[in-house]
């Protein structure tokens, strides 16, 4: 009886588990292009909007000032999964990623700056739908304000690993493939550039 219960609960905490999906690929890492827009009425209202085209160039790094930006960068994700809604009757394909949170690991190539530390694994709430065999964008605060507790100097760099969990729409819990960025602190103002969407 007991070595039923036991083999019953390492099943159960074998289904909660999150699967790595290799289909779900992260393809790159890319900035927000920033679009800012004033009306003709009066007074005059500014909007920015920030897109993250999937098409966009990756860089090999990014500025970025912690004291007022959360490192918000679009996560290309590839769902190479087949459609299955031609193998069911309710015409369902059960291969939509949705996803909803990020797993961000931050580290400091160069080592630690004293007296600043972070607490990792970071877990960050995102949002994004990618349909299958299709390419999509999944914006990504990866450097949340106020989660590096310390002052990090100048010109240090920071090393982001990520990746994305989340549900297909046939009930699977998955997370997509592993991905690096890197950031550059900057804390000379007004060297440091101004970016509404970082």
């Amino acid at each position: 009886m007991k070595t039923r219960i036991i083999l019953l609960a390492a099943a159960f905490a074998t289904a909660c588990t999150t699967q790595n999906n290799s289909a779900l690929v992260i393809t790159s890492v890319v900035p927000a292009k920033e679009d800012t827009k004033t009306s003709s009425t009066t007074p005059p209202v500014t909007t920015t909007t920030c897109t993250f085209d999937p098409a966009a160039s990756e860089v090999s790094f990014v500025q970025i000032n912690l004291s007022q930006n959360d490192g918000t960068m679009g996560a290309v994700v590839h769902n190479f999964m087949p459609p299955t809604n031609s193998a069911n009757s309710l015409n369902l394909d059960a291969a939509v990623f949705e996803a909803h949170q990020a797993v961000i690991r931050v580290e400091f190539p160069s080592g630690a700056p004293a007296g600043v530390s972070v607490p990792n694994p970071l877990i960050v709430p995102v949002s994004g739908v990618i349909s299958s065999g299709e390419v999509a964008s999944i914006p990504v605060p990866l450097l949340p304000k106020g989660v590096i507790s310390g002052t990090v100097p100048d010109k240090t760099f920071i090393r982001t690993s990520f990746h994305l969990e989340g549900k297909l729409i046939g009930g699977s819990t998955v997370r997509t493939t592993e991905r690096e960025f890197i950031f550059q602190a900057c804390t000379t103002d007004p060297a440091c550039p101004v970016n509404a969407c970082l």
